[in-house]
């Protein structure tokens, strides 16, 4: 060891905050993805180590992917309630173009990278502070390399929350209403859905909201917003609709 380096004694701090760690609190912690053994090892100042020995002593079982070494700090509790546009917005965008995964309960949106601003004004929504939370990367793809943006987080609170509003794990499309958003703010819902699975196309005479998804929230869509919608049509495995209006942009303004 270095000149300035001293062993622990049996007297030192340490020691005595290693005796008298709450151990019931920090299971309770770490099991519910509130904070990583860094974080864990920060709160209580001792070793990382010894809060990695003392969780599988109580037999928690140590993710060794990534030991939860959470990096990216930002607010679990977003979508708890949904009360405001920016809630509500980001849930209809999550519901088309996110995906909740059932395994480890991570929330994922993947977009081009020319979206890459998108998903940092997601970030700066949720509080996100800490290292980059949106990364690029070269994936191949049947047309080709695609350059992705993409934001992965893991908080069991957040995927609570989401699933509790109708984000069903796993699936690639919205298929039903949201649930717990309020009336008044169905239009930035619906917002975040055209963004992420349709669009607002300009022609020459006209423009036109389009979007697909399942069967279900085509319908909840048509029926909610004040303008006409064309009636559900089937393609291949998902349904489409679109405004028979000459002004789109009226239906989320």
């Amino acid at each position: 060891p270095r000149s300035g380096y001293r062993e622990p004694t049996s007297h030192s701090a340490e020691y005595n905050r290693k005796k008298s760690l709450p151990i019931d609190d920090i299971v309770k912690k770490y099991n519910a993805g509130r904070a990583s053994i860094s974080e864990l090892a920060r709160d209580y100042r001792v070793g990382h180590y010894v809060i990695r020995r003392k969780l599988l002593e109580a037999g928690v079982e140590i993710d060794s992917s990534t030991v939860r070494q959470r990096e990216h700090y930002f607010n679990d509790h977003f979508f708890d309630v949904i009360d405001t546009e920016a809630k509500a917005y980001w849930l209809g965008f999550i519901f088309a173009d996110g995906c909740v995964l059932s395994t480890r309960k991570d929330i994922q949106i993947a977009l081009n990278s020319r979206d890459h601003g998108h998903l940092e004004r997601f970030a700066k929504d949720i509080e996100y502070s800490g290292p980059g939370i949106v990364k690029r990367y070269d994936t191949e793809t049947t047309y080709g390399k695609l350059s992705v943006s993409s934001v992965s987080l893991r908080s069991e609170p957040m995927w609570d929350a989401l699933v509790a509003t109708g984000c069903i794990p796993n699936k690639t499309f919205a298929t039903h209403a949201p649930l717990g958003v309020p009336d008044h703010l169905n239009k930035d819902f619906i917002r975040g859905l055209v963004d992420g699975d349709g669009g607002i196309y300009i022609y020459p005479d006209h423009e036109s909201l389009e979007l697909v998804g399942d069967y279900g929230i085509i319908e909840w869509v048509g029926n909610t917003i004040p303008m006409e919608m064309s009636a559900p049509q089937r393609h291949k495995s998902i349904w489409r609709t679109r405004t028979r209006s000459w002004s789109a942009f009226g239906v989320i303004d």
